[in-house]
């Protein structure tokens, strides 16, 4: 009980501080975007991008383009992304363990939908659930030895993949994409 409320409280923790740097984020783009007289009134209606289509269209095929790249590299170890983010996030929680109701809700999946992808990393030989004493309903789940090698390796891999994304984009752009990617996130 001790474990969960500690566990709960380090989310709390740093979910809080993620926000805080965010907002402040989206706050000092936004007063960039004034000054810079970039409110969207002076864009018209005849510049392309006011097509939300094109947005969604170029949002999936980002995606596609980064899961295509990262899928290639990942294939050795037979992981997909969404295993391997799993497997990093594990890691972080590597001490205390972590529930699959976390893992739920940090990659917004189902609980079973956890549960499946868990089960193909266990057969793997990835990760192990654990069944903690007097508690015998929420398994912790821990990375396994034959994965601890793995990830330095897929940390790089996401790193490098952030690196592609911004790319060529000065410090303040990267701010201002960061910022309105929150922004858009949380018209959804």
């Amino acid at each position: 009980m001790a474990d969960k409320d500690e566990n709960e409280k380090k989310n709390k923790k740093t979910k809080n501080a993620k926000k805080a740097k965010k907002a402040e984020r989206l706050e000092n783009a936004a007063k960039t975007a004034a000054a810079e007289g970039s409110d969207g009134a002076e864009r018209g209606a005849d510049r392309k991008s006011a097509d939300t289509a094109l947005y969604a269209d170029r949002f999936r095929e980002i995606e596609a383009h980064l899961k295509a790249s990262a899928d290639s590299r990942l294939a050795e170890w037979e992981l997909n992304v969404q295993q391997a983010q799993a497997l990093g996030y594990i890691h972080t929680f590597q001490e205390d363990g972590i529930i699959q109701n976390d893992l739920a809700k940090q990659f917004g999946r189902t609980g079973a939908s956890i549960s499946s992808m868990l089960q193909g990393l266990e057969k793997k030989g990835f990760v192990r659930r654990v069944i903690p004493e007097g508690n015998e309903r929420q398994k912790k789940v821990y990375v396994t030895e034959k994965a601890e090698p793995l990830i330095p390796e897929i940390n790089r891999l996401f790193a490098e993949l952030e690196q592609r994304i911004t790319a060529g984009l000065t410090s303040k752009e990267r701010d201002l994409l960061d910022a309105l990617l929150e922004k858009v996130k949380s018209n959804l």
